[in-house]
C-alpha cells in the first residue's frame, strides 16, 4: 500500500507559516494586539449562581440519514426528539429526491428538512413547556439569513417553498415562546461566525454599529472561535452582544434595503413571502455570548431571543450593541451551567436527546428494510454508497 507521509511532510513545511499563525496565541500585529486586548476586556467571570431546579427544562434535537440508490434516486430520513419533565415527543419525515437534482440543492433541503422537524415538534408542544426553558442545538439567529432565498433547482419543488416554510415556523416559534414564557436557549459546540470579532473591530464598543460600516467589504476578519482561542484561556463568558440586523450584512442586507424585491424571488408565493419577511423585521433581537466552563476548554456559544419582562427590542432597530445590564443574562447562564456535564457533555439534556434521536447505521438499515418491504422492491444503493456501507 502506498504511503503519503513524505508528501504530507512536504506540504506541512511549505504551509508552516499559515498553520502556526492559526495556533499562535500571541498577537502577530498591532491590530491583533488591540483586538485581543478588547476581547480580554469583555471576558467576564461567571457568577456563582446555581440554576433554578424548579424551572421546567426541555431539549430538542434531530438526526438524519441520506442514501442514494442505483436508480439515481436519493432518500432523506429525518427524525426529531423532544424530551424533558416526563415528556417524550417525536416526529419523523421521509423525502425522495429524483435523479438529476443538483447536489447543492439536496444538501440544502436536507438541512432545511431536519431543522423543520425540530422546530415543528417544539411548536406542537409549546403549551407543555409553558414557563420553562427549551434548549436547542445550533443557532436560530444565524439560520435566518440563509432562509431569505427560495430553494433552487426546483422544477420538482412545489409550494410551499421549504425555505419559506421553515422561516415562517421559526418566527411562529419565537412568537409562541414569548406567549407561553418559554426561554429558548440555543447552544453551539462550535461556531464560524464573526459577530463578536466584527463588533470588537469597530472603534466604539458602546455605540451601535453604523449601517455604512457593515456594508463595507469585511476584509480579513478572524472568526469568533479563533479570536477567543488565541486571546483568552480562563473560564468565563464574553460580555453579551445584542444583535439584530448585524448577521444579515453585507450579503443579505436586501431584507432591510428592499425586501419587496426579495419577496419576488418566491413567486408564486410572493404575497405570503412579503408578510413573512416583514415579520422578521419585528421579531426580537437576539443575545449572543460565549461561555468557557473551565480553563482552556472550548467556548460554547449561547444564543437566546432578547425578550425580557422589561425589554423587547425588534430586530430591525439595532445592528449590534453591548447592553449595559450584563446581569440580565445571569439566569440564562445559570441554566446553561446547571446542565453542564463536562467537556464531552456540554448540556446533559441535549446529550440525552442526541443519544435518543441518533440514526445509527443499524437503525438506518432497519428503516431502509421497512421501506423496501412496503415498496415490494429490494432497494440497492449506488456503487459509491456501497463502497462505504
Amino acid at each position: 500500500m502506498p504511503t503519503f507521509i513524505d508528501l504530507l511532510l512536504k506540504e506541512i513545511s511549505q504551509k508552516a507559516p499559515s498553520l502556526f499563525r492559526l495556533w499562535e496565541r500571541q498577537a502577530l500585529s498591532k491590530e491583533e494586539e488591540t483586538l485581543f486586548q478588547r476581547a480580554r476586556d469583555i471576558w467576564l467571570a461567571v457568577p456563582a449562581s446555581p440554576g433554578n431546579p424548579s424551572v421546567k427544562a426541555f431539549a430538542c434535537d434531530g438526526s438524519m440519514i441520506e442514501r442514494s440508490f442505483n436508480n439515481g434516486a436519493t432518500i432523506f430520513i429525518g427524525q426529531a426528539l423532544l424530551i424533558g419533565n416526563a415528556i417524550e415527543e417525536k416526529n419523523l419525515r421521509v423525502d425522495l429526491f429524483r435523479g438529476g437534482m443538483e447536489r447543492g440543492t439536496i444538501d440544502r433541503l436536507n438541512s432545511i428538512f431536519l431543522k423543520e422537524l425540530e422546530v415543528s415538534l417544539c411548536l406542537e408542544n409549546m403549551e407543555l413547556m409553558e414557563g420553562g426553558v427549551l434548549f436547542l442545538d445550533g443557532s436560530l439567529y444565524s439560520t435566518l439569513p440563509h432562509l431569505l432565498y427560495p430553494v433552487s433547482g426546483g422544477r420538482e419543488i412545489s409550494p410551499p417553498d421549504p425555505a419559506l416554510d421553515l422561516l415562517e415556523k421559526i418566527l411562529r416559534l419565537l412568537e409562541k415562546a414569548e406567549e407561553f414564557k418559554v426561554k429558548i436557549i440555543c447552544l453551539s459546540k462550535s461556531s464560524h461566525d464573526l459577530l463578536l470579532s466584527r463588533k470588537l473591530y469597530f472603534k466604539s464598543l458602546e455605540d451601535d454599529i453604523p449601517e455604512e460600516e457593515l456594508l463595507k467589504p469585511q476584509g480579513e476578519v478572524i472568526s469568533d472561535s479563533e479570536l477567543l482561542f488565541r486571546s483568552t484561556k480562563e473560564p468565563g463568558f464574553s460580555r453579551p452582544l445584542m444583535v439584530g440586523k448585524m448577521s444579515f450584512y453585507p450579503r443579505h442586507s436586501a431584507l432591510f434595503l428592499n425586501f419587496r424585491e426579495l419577496a419576488k424571488r418566491f413567486s408564486p408565493e410572493e404575497e405570503k413571502a412579503l408578510q413573512i419577511l416583514e415579520k422578521i423585521l419585528d421579531s426580537p433581537a437576539h443575545g449572543i455570548l460565549y461561555w468557557r466552563p473551565s480553563k482552556e476548554d472550548d467556548p460554547i456559544r449561547v444564543d437566546f431571543p432578547w425578550t425580557f419582562e422589561d425589554e423587547r427590542i425588534p430586530l430591525r432597530e439595532i445592528f449590534g450593541i453591548f447592553p449595559r445590564d450584563v446581569e440580565k443574562v445571569f439566569p440564562i447562564l445559570s441554566q446553561v451551567q446547571s446542565f453542564y456535564g463536562g467537556p464531552n457533555v456540554y448540556n446533559a439534556l441535549l446529550w440525552q436527546a442526541d443519544r435518543g434521536v441518533r440514526l445509527t447505521k443499524e437503525l438506518s438499515e432497519i428503516y431502509l428494510g421497512v421501506i423496501s418491504s412496503k415498496l415490494g422492491e429490494r432497494l440497492k444503493l449506488d456503487r459509491s454508497s456501497r463502497r462505504f456501507l
